[in-house]
């Protein structure tokens, strides 16, 4: 049985890059499932139907900007990895682009067979970060040790902290009184906000906050609803 391909929409106002993308990747093997130049177009057409990728400009005219359909693939928790290609190559750009839910980042201008690789990688479950500002980001994690665990819910949290007791998933929706389809659905959006496949990575990151946790951070176990 032939392998289905994967799909990747492209929401870019500059027309003539987006057609060198879509040639690009179907030579690449991909199905390109839209091109659009408007968010909200986009939004409309990719809902009911969502593709495996997206490259997404993050200034886009007229707008809504990229930051809105991010915050709309994110809301509505579709499965669609998005990877914001912008001139706006900024430290901070690129912060905000991942808390608004993006998968991977890369600055234009970027050489197509670049491009089809950090696609590549980002449909894999890397984050592809913009050469410039990769060490930003990995400076900012250093100078604020806890920010990985100040992403993550009070629910998210409780989790992380029995994992890292060495408690299986089992004892996890077990103590909390939560079912399994609840928890495996709060460790993929672990997974998602910070960036990673890898328990023991989620673990680490938060390693000093979870060392500085008082007695009663967390309350005792949930009984579950009769």
């Amino acid at each position: 049985m032939p392998r289905r391909k994967r799909t990747v929409a492209i929401v870019e106002d500059d027309k003539q890059l987006a057609r060198l993308w879509r040639r690009k990747l179907v030579k690449a093997g991909y199905e390109v499932v839209g091109v659009f130049a408007s968010a909200r177009r986009a939004w409309q057409a990719l809902r009911k139907c969502p593709p495996d990728a997206i490259l997404l400009d993050w200034e886009l005219i007229p707008g809504p900007n990229g930051d809105w359909l991010l915050k709309q693939f994110a809301k509505h928790q579709l499965p669609t990895r998005i990877m914001v290609v912008t001139s706006h190559d900024r430290g901070e750009i690129q912060t905000q682009a991942f808390d608004f839910g993006a998968h991977g980042f890369a600055g234009k201008p970027v050489p197509l067979s670049s491009l089809v690789l950090k696609l590549q990688e980002m449909l894999q479950g890397k984050v592809p970060l913009s050469t410039h500002n990769g060490e930003f980001l990995r400076q900012q994690l250093v100078r604020s040790p806890c920010a990985a665990w100040q992403k993550l819910s009070p629910q998210q949290q409780r989790i992380v902290a029995l994992l890292a007791e060495g408690k299986g998933n089992k004892e996890v929706w077990t103590i909390m009184g939560r079912s399994k389809g609840t928890i495996e659905t709060q460790l993929r959006r672990i997974f998602d906000k910070l960036k990673t496949r890898d328990i023991k990575r989620v673990i680490a990151m938060c390693a000093e906050a979870l060392r500085t946790l008082p007695p009663a951070q967390f309350p005792s176990p949930l009984k579950r609803a009769a």
